[in-house]
């Protein structure tokens, strides 16, 4: 499957620092369906990635007050009604 990201919202979280939760807009190359896609990078704790964003390859878990700031940016750029 092969896509790109047209945009993306960005939000660190005050509650830790350390994450950065993004909700991005997708377009497919096959067909040009658009999806949103919820996902985060951590700074990494370990080996070769201490120190350095990663991306995260668990569901992401985020605190109510974070989800609201994600969806009214996704509001205002019009990707959601």
């Amino acid at each position: 499957m092969s896509y790109r990201v047209l945009d993306e919202i960005i939000h660190i979280p005050r509650s830790n620092r350390s994450k950065a939760i993004y909700l991005q807009l997708l377009e497919f190359d096959d067909d040009g369906r658009k999806e949103m896609r919820l996902c985060y990078y951590m700074i990494g704790h370990r080996g070769r990635t201490k120190g350095s964003w990663v991306y995260a390859q668990f569901a992401p878990m985020i605190r109510k007050e974070d989800f609201d700031h994600l969806v009214t940016k996704a509001r205002k750029k019009g990707w959601i009604s």
